[in-house]
């Protein structure tokens, strides 16, 4: 197997924690970062104090880690679904 997978998540809500959460387990995930988390979220992995709706700085800091997989949660703003930072990442889940 290749190297294991860097997962952004996006959001600060329960349901956004559940899937850090659960995303962590998997074996093919090495690293789990949120945006804008939670304090239970950065039992997790680190969390970033980063508007998600601040596209700019959004860019920076996919750019920055470099995730493999980025999931935004529900609550979310579309405009960053379709925003250019969706484009930096191999993958992309809304």
């Amino acid at each position: 197997m290749g190297s294991a997978m860097k997962v952004m998540i996006v959001g600060s809500g329960g349901r956004e924690h559940a899937l850090a959460w659960k995303i962590k387990k998997s074996e093919i995930v090495d690293e789990v970062f949120c945006v804008p988390g939670n304090p239970g979220m950065d039992e997790v992995g680190p969390c970033f104090e980063v508007d998600p709706t601040d596209l700019h700085k959004m860019q920076e800091l996919v750019l920055q880690v470099v995730p493999d997989l980025i999931v935004i949660g529900p609550e979310a703003r579309s405009d960053l679904v379709h925003s250019r930072i969706s484009r930096n990442a191999k993958n992309f889940i809304d």
